[in-house]
């Protein structure tokens, strides 16, 4: 890539915070600082770290790679996720993976306090901040036809269940997010069904409010973030940005930017002239593939 499409590229993420991705960081992370070459230090640059496997982010180099991207590429924060999970999109348990002993799923995701622990000081003495994301995946899901945006009841008595089993989940996470000084907290991530059922999130919220007492934020995708603006109790909006940016795999550079603009414009107006939160940016990914 030559000098002129470096500043080009480098344009069309100007309002955004960059995440690299985590196969970035942990495979490539002797030249991932190149992925973020010519952005500012305004910008609040940082890395997400999920969990791919049973050992969970329990490397022995993992500070060392945190450090490393640190010093070469202007990272500040790192985001730590941490996966548990429910049968289908209609059922009330939410678990830990290990706790039905379900180890040799190709992609699980398992949680261990211990592991994320030992994380959150090994990304401390890299000098980092930390933004943790407790999230739910589907187990019954082999096809991807769901994912933790479907998760819906018909009635009033099974949506009490579900809130009350992810008001563990999420209060556990809670007690340890202020324990070990953690910077932002996610309270929910996508659950787009769930966010009209405003009474038992804002109970949610405040019961976190109780036992945490950094920064509160709650992950939205692209195109629903509006729908949380108003909730009083929640300090930001985070969004992640997933959007098609073209219409093919063999769209020029100038149409990728101009996919970018769109979104940017619409984001940065709600920002400037609507906005009740302010707003952060914890993913951001676009997928070259030949087939939708």
């Amino acid at each position: 890539m030559n000098t002129k499409e470096k500043t080009q590229l480098s344009k069309i993420f100007k309002i955004f915070i960059f995440i690299i991705s985590p196969c970035l960081a942990f495979l490539l992370s002797s030249c991932a600082h190149k992925i973020l070459w010519e952005m500012p230090d305004v910008f609040e640059k940082g890395i997400i770290c999920p969990k791919w496997e049973e050992k969970g982010f329990y490397y022995s180099d993992f500070r060392k790679i945190l450090s490393e991207l640190r010093e070469k590429s202007g990272i500040k924060y790192t985001q730590l996720d941490v996966i548990y999970y429910q049968t289908n999109i209609n059922s009330f348990e939410i678990f830990p993976i290990n706790s039905y002993g379900i180890l040799k799923n190709k992609n699980a995701q398992i949680t261990a306090d211990n592991n994320l622990i030992t994380s959150i000081k090994n990304a401390k003495k890299a000098g980092l901040k930390i933004v943790l994301i407790p999230k739910i995946k589907i187990i019954n899901n082999e096809e991807n036809t769901y994912s933790r945006e479907d998760i819906g009841f018909s009635n009033e008595e099974d949506w009490k269940k579900w809130f009350t089993s992810y008001e563990k989940f999420i209060l556990h996470y809670a007690d340890l997010a202020q324990k070990y000084e953690i910077d932002f907290f996610s309270v929910g991530e996508g659950l787009f069904m769930t966010l009209n059922r405003t009474d038992h999130w804002q109970d949610i919220i405040m019961k976190t409010k109780r036992k945490y007492s950094g920064n509160i934020v709650f992950t939205c995708d692209w195109n629903n973030y509006k729908i949380i603006e108003k909730w009083p109790d929640i300090d930001y909006i985070a969004i992640n940005c997933y959007f098609s940016v073209a219409e093919n795999y063999y769209s020029p550079l100038s149409e990728i930017q101009n996919g970018f603009d769109k979104w940017n414009s619409s984001i940065k107006n709600y920002m400037e002239t609507k906005r009740e939160k302010p707003v952060i940016f914890t993913e951001i990914g676009h997928k070259k593939v030949l087939d939708k």
